[in-house]
């Protein structure tokens, strides 16, 4: 019995897993920093006062929601942007088929419609 042949992995499988799993993981993280930063901050502060960081212009955060929240999501804001210019690449396809004019043509006998009842049955 003949074995099946061993095919290579299409590149541009392979680079969708990788794009895929550094997305993955840099979300994971950010999810984990977010929720850890926010606990440690905010939930099990207990009873101590409010601190607030300014930002200048009468604009303040509470700091567990600075630092848990504003700060991972401009990181991620940061990180995507990056990551989307300049780590993702295009990957060849191969040869584009010829688009057939006739291949959505629908014959209005075999669909039941009339084109001039503006596409209600009849």
């Amino acid at each position: 019995m003949s074995q099946p042949e061993v095919t290579s992995e299409d590149p541009a499988v392979r680079d969708s897993r990788r794009e895929a799993m550094i997305v993955l993981i840099f979300s994971a993280c950010a999810l984990a920093y977010s929720v850890t930063t926010s606990y440690i901050l905010g939930y099990s502060a207990g009873g101590r006062e409010l601190r607030f960081v300014n930002l200048g212009a009468g604009i303040a955060f509470p700091d567990w929601v600075f630092w848990g929240i504003i700060v991972p999501w401009f990181v991620c804001f940061v990180f995507g942007a990056l990551f989307a210019f300049f780590w993702m690449t295009d990957t060849e396809l191969g040869e584009e088929l010829e688009e057939d004019d006739g291949f959505l043509t629908v014959n209005p006998g075999d669909s039941g419609m009339d084109p001039t009842k503006g596409g209600k049955h009849g």
